[in-house]
């Protein structure tokens, strides 16, 4: 997601991302990406909140919607962020994925 930010249309950024990954992996990247935004205490009192959901058919969309609203802030902020590796490169998804 952070590689294609910005890049592509934010629907279609999203859509891609809740069709190939599955609720866990969404859910442990946003984890993930909220807390190291945490942690670099960046001293801003409106950053979203990372909110928790309970079961339901639309969480991958909501948690995605989560993910971009936190990208599209801090890129508002002009906020640099670390880079983040892939854990594992064959569930990365081909990049014409993104373009059709």
């Amino acid at each position: 997601m952070q590689n294609y930010f910005g890049k592509i249309p934010r629907t279609i950024l999203c859509a891609n991302i809740v069709s190939f990954y599955d609720e866990v992996e969404i859910v442990e990247a946003k984890n993930c990406l909220f807390t190291d935004v945490s942690d670099m205490h960046l001293g801003f009192d409106d950053i979203p909140r990372n909110k928790l959901r309970r079961a339901g058919d639309n969480n991958s969309k909501l948690d995605t919607d989560d993910i971009m609203a936190l990208f599209e802030y801090l890129d508002y902020k002009q906020v640099s962020l670390p880079d983040f590796m892939a854990k594992k490169l064959h569930r990365i998804p081909n990049t014409s994925t993104y373009t059709n």
